[in-house]
């Protein structure tokens, strides 16, 4: 589930909900909501949880196995 993921990630981190509430600059008790999964975490958000923990959005979607950010790679022929 993307709320065991939140969380996991969060530990692996070494963070408290309070301290990556601090750095996404939302409240401890928004962060809590989605980790408990009593909210849903809202698509920007978790954009940038991505961004700061350097994890793949496929990865807390449960889409891939893969937890590194990899960017595209789009060679296009013009």
């Amino acid at each position: 589930m993307i709320t065991d993921k939140l969380k996991k990630i969060r530990e692996n981190l070494d963070l408290s909900q309070r301290q990556i509430a601090n750095k996404l600059n939302i409240s401890k008790t928004a962060y809590g909501r989605w980790e408990s999964g009593e909210y849903i975490i809202p698509l920007e958000r978790l954009i940038d949880f991505c961004k700061f923990a350097n994890c793949s959005i496929d990865y807390i979607l449960e889409l891939s196995e893969d937890k590194k950010f990899k960017p595209l790679n789009i060679n296009r022929k013009k």
